[in-house]
């Protein structure tokens, strides 16, 4: 946001004060030497020999204020990811008493940010001083020699008041363009940013045609790794060579403490994120071969905390299939058991609920989420622990719900809780990014290995 804001307006200024600035700055001194030369040639030489001397001052100074432009540019960009970043967790800051703690991190912050501006703006003033200096003292050179010679009857008087008229002319767009400079350098800096954006690749994938199906028999992983800063670096990865298969109708539980990849195994799946080596395959056909859209219509997905968005739970559940019919809508409805809530509700299915479905429960909001998928009907689900912050009888009934969802699909979920991993065929310990164990959930307590120990700290939790 920032970069789109302050960022573009500091880049007009480059294109509207800086560039045209730098033309005038050529052309109009040149234009004046053209004329004064064959007028007086000692005269041209002294504008020709003193005009440089601005703009190497300039360059010197300017160096210094562009490394400092970028400080600058980089310090707001940082300001207003944390000030973001402080609106969005309003409401835990408020909760855990955090407020003066932020407003002393906030008060630093833009103490930085006030520094980093007026050392831009020192270096600015300096320029512009340095600048009037030169280019007085250059206009003062050529009056004070026009005005020898004039005395001793070496020049004219018209040709004398002309080249003296002239003089302020010739240095004036120099000047200007000293004043401009800070403008531009701040547009460069800005430049910088957007062009990181907008040069930032997107995944290359080979798309299929939209009107290809996929048969979905199995989803493998083959020696599958995956590390955030695009190196392979065992230390540094995410997952690290996990290979496994995900049966047609099947349900494989993800199971692991936070940080272990199950989160990365997901985007995986779901074409958010591309593996760094090793190849994902839907019934033998590479998954990078089918196009991320296409892919994500075989998908269901739900969340410990589903996206709602600031509009009526209609349009909320259209999302997933914006040409159901109303008999496919109240289906799903009353599959997800939504249909008691939006009876409760001033407007029923056209209650407009908030942005994050603010004015619904998290029992609530889940049922939507729940109907969603509902509705979608796609082959896979996947699954991210969506009964973790509900009570015992919304769990329940939820876990219903979910079960009746799943009769029929490729059910693959991050899992917690006991009573949502003893129903998986196959469950895939994680570690550090590696899968250390696999089996049904009575082998794994037979083995009395790693999964055992991680079944007490859920219990725990």
């Amino acid at each position: 946001a920032n970069t789109l804001t302050n960022g573009i307006e500091k880049l007009d200024a480059y294109f509207s004060q800086f560039l045209p600035q730098l033309f005038l700055s050529a052309l109009i001194p040149l234009l004046i030497l053209i004329f004064v030369f064959p007028i007086d040639l000692l005269s041209g030489i002294v504008f020709l020999v003193t005009a440089p001397l601005i703009p190497v001052f300039m360059i010197f100074i300017g160096s210094v204020a562009e490394k400092l432009n970028k400080k600058q540019w980089k310090t707001l960009s940082l300001m207003s990811a944390y000030f973001l970043d402080v609106i969005q967790g309003l409401t835990t800051i408020k909760l855990f008493g955090r407020t003066n703690h932020i407003l002393n991190k906030i008060s630093i912050i833009s103490d930085l940010f006030k520094k980093s501006t007026m050392k831009v703006l020192r270096i600015a003033f300096l320029s512009a001083l340095v600048l009037e200096m030169f280019s007085t003292i250059s206009i003062a050179i050529i009056a004070v020699e026009i005005g020898l010679r004039l005395m001793n009857g070496n020049l004219e008087f018209q040709p004398a008041l002309f080249i003296l008229i002239l003089a302020p002319e010739f240095y004036n767009p120099i000047r200007q363009l000293g004043t401009r400079y800070h403008a531009g350098m701040e547009g460069v800096a800005a430049a910088q940013s957007i062009y990181r954006i907008l040069e930032t690749p997107l995944p290359q994938m080979n798309i299929v045609a939209q009107n290809t199906s996929i048969i979905i028999e199995d989803i493998t992983f083959n020696n599958v790794h995956f590390s955030y800063d695009d190196k392979i670096d065992d230390k540094k990865e995410a997952v690290k060579g996990i290979s496994f298969s995900i049966k047609n109708n099947t349900v494989t539980a993800l199971v692991g403490e936070s940080g272990s990849g199950k989160s990365t195994t997901i985007n995986l799946i779901m074409k958010f994120l591309e593996p760094t080596k090793g190849i994902i395959t839907v019934t033998g056909k590479n998954l990078n071969e089918i196009g991320r859209d296409k892919w994500l219509e075989n998908i269901g997905w739900i969340s410990q905390n589903p996206y709602l968005f600031h509009t009526t739970i209609r349009e909320n559940l259209l999302i997933a299939k914006n040409n159901a019919t109303d008999k496919e809508l109240q289906t799903a409805i009353k599959l997800a058991k939504l249909d008691k809530v939006i009876k409760t509700l001033p407007n029923g299915l056209d209650t407009v609920i908030g942005e994050r479905g603010g004015k619904l429960s998290g029992g609530e909001a889940q049922r939507v989420a729940l109907a969603r998928a509902f509705l979608k009907d796609a082959p896979v689900l996947i699954l991210d622990e969506p009964t973790a912050n509900l009570d015992p009888t919304t769990e329940m009934e939820m876990i219903e719900s979910l079960n009746l969802l799943t009769k029929t699909k490729t059910v693959l979920m991050i899992a917690h809780r006991l009573n949502t991993i003893k129903q998986a065929d196959n469950i895939l310990v994680f570690s550090e990014g590696k899968i250390i164990e696999s089996g049904t959930h009575e082998e794994l307590l037979a083995a009395n290995k790693h999964y055992s120990t991680l079944l007490n700290k859920f219990r725990g939790q």
